[in-house]
């Protein structure tokens, strides 16, 4: 059930590179292809190595952001 996952909203970010398990308190590190994942789907989700607890993560890309995205790949042309 969605209720089951912690649940965190990403704005303008990348994945960080590690993450505490809000159920055992475990450092897990996020590995290499997460943040291809994150972009692409706008979603991440990771299990915990200790005790199978799932994060997920939401991308969310504000109106500002795309725009600096627009205008610098019009400054690179």
């Amino acid at each position: 059930m969605i209720q089951d996952i912690d649940i965190t909203q990403l704005v303008d970010k990348l994945m960080p590179r590690n993450w505490k398990c809000p159920h055992c308190g475990r450092r897990n590190v996020v590995d290499i292809y997460a943040n291809e994942c994150l972009i692409e789907h706008l979603k991440g989700m990771r299990h915990c190595e200790a005790c199978g607890y799932v994060h997920l993560w939401t991308l969310k890309l504000t109106e500002a952001f795309k725009k600096r995205v627009v205008e610098n790949l019009l400054k690179a042309n």
